[in-house]
Order: structure tokens, then C-alpha cells, then sequence
């Protein structure tokens, strides 16, 4: 990875240093009762956990890492195609040093599995993304932050004030919620969760890309604010215009979190 994602490469090298490890999430149905969760001590050793475990840490606060109601066989297709190919032996690919040698030949077919070209019912890969609900245990004071873009500063709350919902962000990656229907059992999985009205955080896929984002979500009246993690001046320019003109017709303003540091948004939760 250090040659195309050297800062994702050398941030999981440190993290691999300092003891962490990988649990992976089943691709089960999501979980119908939202007063199950564990402790994060629980993880300890673990090499996976259900699609949807609620995480406790320290009785304030909870994760929720899951998968898409709609999720798709990609992963099992990209397996397959592993496994089917003469020029890769399987049994080597726990060898980094092959995986190296063999790294053309996995991308290729990695690429092919997600070609919308060669099959419309197919998304690439990373859109299938996992998702991550963070909360807070109970309801609590909250505060953000001015947020500032381009010298224009907006300031979300005014003043410290007591919230009727849970202080909470849906962190969705690069998964594909361009679908209405998709986004509505996302969000209707979340609300069950929070046990409250509205999301407070929602993150817009993909650094806003058109693909991953459908107008439902600029007009949803469950979640209460947006942010984009983007570069508006990247040369492919992943940010969608519609994506904005949805939002200003909404007359709403989606936060743009981009590597300029006048673009911070800090939001603040207090403990009762």
C-alpha cells in the first residue's frame, strides 16, 4: 500500500505496532433488538463480531459498525475469481511477498468484478462499504463549533443547549446510499438504535460523489446536518455540484471538511 496510500499505510503500521488488530463484522441480517450491546473489553481477541453489535464504551458512549441492508455478493465474486484464475494459487495469498508479485493480476481482477460497464447490477467494490453509528448513552448537553470555509463562518448552535435526542454522527464511508430506499433502511436502522427522531451527523459517501448520493438524502428530515470529507479542487472533481444545489434548494448548508485547517468543525458533548 505505501506506493499509492503511504498515510493509510503508515497510520495501520502504527496502530499494528502499538498492539491493534482486526475484527471483522459478518454480513448477517441486522439485529431487530437495540438493548443487547457489549463492552469493548469483549472485543479483546475477538476475530469478528455480528453485523450491527452495539459496543459500549465506558457507559457513555456507543458504536454501531454495520453492514448495508443492501449489501452485495461482490466479495464472494471477487473470492471466486481468485480462486478460478490458473495464473494465482490461492493458498498464497496469506504470502505479502506473492500478493506483491501477483499485484497486476489481483487489481485487474478486482477492478472487473466492480465494472458497472460489464454488468449494471454490479457497484465497484469499495462501495460496499461499512458503516459506523456513534452515539452518546444518554441524552447530554452538546455545542459545536464555528465552522469556516473560505472565510465564511457559520456557527450551527449558538449556545450550550439540552438535547431531546442523542448526540450522534452515521459514518458511511464510500457505500453506495444513491438509492432511496437503501438510505431509508439505513437511517430507519439508526433512529431504532438512538431510539430518537433524528440523526444529528450524517456523513455523505465518497467525498460526495454523485454515485454514492441521490436528493433523497439533502431532503431527509431525519438527519439534522451533513459534512462531505472532499477536495474541491481534485482534478477527477468527485464533489457533485447537484449535491450542493440539492442542499441550498433545502436551504440548507452541508459542512465541507477538506485538508485546509480553516474547514474544522468541531463539535462538543458535555456529560451531565
Amino acid at each position: 500500500m505505501t506506493s499509492a496510500y503511504n498515510n493509510i499505510a503508515t497510520t495501520l503500521s502504527a496502530l499494528y505496532s502499538a498492539g491493534a488488530y482486526v475484527i471483522g463484522v459478518d454480513n448477517g441480517e441486522l439485529p431487530n433488538n437495540t438493548e443487547r450491546a457489549i463492552d469493548y473489553e469483549e472485543l479483546h481477541k475477538q476475530t469478528h463480531i455480528q453485523n450491527g453489535t452495539k459496543i459500549r464504551f465506558r457507559q457513555i458512549w456507543y458504536y454501531v459498525p454495520f453492514m448495508s441492508p443492501e449489501r452485495s455478493s461482490l466479495l464472494n465474486l471477487f473470492q471466486n475469481a481468485l480462486k478460478n484464475n490458473p495464473d494465482i494459487d490461492e493458498n498464497r495469498l496469506n504470502d505479502s511477498v506473492y500478493i506483491n508479485s501477483k499485484q497486476k493480476d489481483i487489481r485487474k481482477l478486482y477492478k472487473k468484478i466492480g465494472d458497472k460497464k460489464s454488468n449494471s447490477s454490479l457497484t465497484i467494490i469499495n462501495m460496499n462499504s461499512l458503516l459506523v453509528l456513534s452515539f452518546s448513552a444518554d441524552d447530554i448537553e452538546s455545542w459545536s463549533d464555528n465552522y469556516c470555509y473560505h472565510r465564511f463562518c457559520y456557527r450551527y448552535y449558538r449556545c450550550c443547549h439540552h438535547f431531546s435526542l442523542r448526540v450522534s454522527c452515521l459514518y458511511t464511508g464510500d457505500c453506495d446510499l444513491s438509492n432511496s430506499s437503501v438510505f431509508g433502511k439505513v437511517i430507519d436502522f439508526s433512529l431504532k438504535q438512538l431510539q430518537g427522531d433524528a440523526v444529528e451527523l450524517l456523513q455523505i459517501p465518497h467525498h460526495g460523489s454523485i454515485n454514492n448520493y441521490g436528493s433523497h438524502i439533502a431532503n431527509c428530515d431525519k438527519v439534522l446536518h451533513a459534512f462531505i470529507n472532499c477536495d474541491p479542487y481534485y482534478h477527477q472533481r468527485i464533489l457533485s455540484n447537484s449535491l450542493l444545489i440539492d442542499f441550498a434548494k433545502c436551504r440548507r448548508t452541508p459542512i465541507l471538511v477538506t485538508k485546509e485547517i480553516s474547514t474544522r468543525f468541531m463539535h462538543y458533548a458535555f456529560i451531565n
